[in-house]
């Protein structure tokens, strides 16, 4: 490889891309490899306007597993590091963001309603909306990962 295009792509301390060139090539696969779930999923006959199950997972697992590739084969670093890691304080700290997230909803409820932008209504009976609960909870947790691997793990 000519000393100049070498100078430019790689670090010299550690022989690896450099930062921003592995950061151009995550981009790009990531944009890639949702474009083409996307696209496939909807060649399946999957719907993917608004909040899905199907939608979640097609966002799920190509940013997962481009983040995974990226941080094991570019990085050269643990797939811990996503922090998908499990670790003494993580029940914790799952706890703990289980509950502030609570409170930010709560009082964004509370404000909603006090300002008379929202309006409660008869609920359903608790026993049958635990189906649609449980699938609500697994679309969110689905796109809260992708989420967080995608705007803070690579």
């Amino acid at each position: 490889m000519n000393a100049t295009i070498s100078r430019l792509l790689l670090d010299p301390t550690t022989g690896r891309l450099r930062w921003g060139w592995r950061l151009v090539l995550w981009l790009v696969a990531t944009a890639t490899a949702l474009g083409g779930t996307g696209f496939l999923a909807k060649q399946l006959g999957a719907d993917l306007r608004g909040v899905s199950l199907t939608g979640s997972f097609v966002e799920l697992i190509p940013v997962l597993v481009v983040s995974l590739v990226a941080v094991v084969l570019l990085d050269g670093r643990p797939m811990a590091t996503l922090g998908l890691g499990w670790h003494r304080a993580a029940a914790k700290e799952f706890g703990v963001g289980l509950l502030v997230s609570a409170a930010m909803i709560g009082g964004i409820v509370a404000v909603e309603r006090v300002e008379g932008w929202l309006l409660l209504t008869e609920a359903q009976p608790f026993g049958s909306a635990l189906g649609p609960l449980a699938l609500d909870l697994v679309i969110f947790a689905a796109a809260a990962l992708a989420e967080e691997v995608l705007l803070r793990g690579y």
